[in-house]
């Protein structure tokens, strides 16, 4: 997995207004079967929070970082829906 966005947004600009301050994770991931070292599935996951208020103030990039494993391991088992897939090689 190769993350490439890491943005922990900011607090109190997400208590101001919903949409300021937004908090993302985005990053392509490769599954790999082993020993064989043969790429199997190849997809983008981004995950990207911009609720506001208390609620908004309230989330933390780890809370983010929880929902983006979570997307992972749906997309892996194939209840995910929220990814572009590279597809299968």
């Amino acid at each position: 997995m190769h993350i490439t966005r890491y943005d922990k947004g900011s607090k109190s600009a997400r208590l101001m207004l919903a949409g300021l301050g937004q908090l993302h994770i985005d990053g392509d991931i490769d599954v790999y079967s082993l020993p064989q070292h043969k790429l199997q599935e190849a997809f983008t996951l981004k995950k990207t929070f911009a609720w506001g208020g208390i609620y908004g103030a309230s989330t933390s990039i780890k809370d983010i970082e929880t929902t983006f494993s979570k997307g992972i391991a749906q997309t892996l088992t194939g209840q995910g829906g929220e990814h572009s897939k590279s597809g299968k090689s």
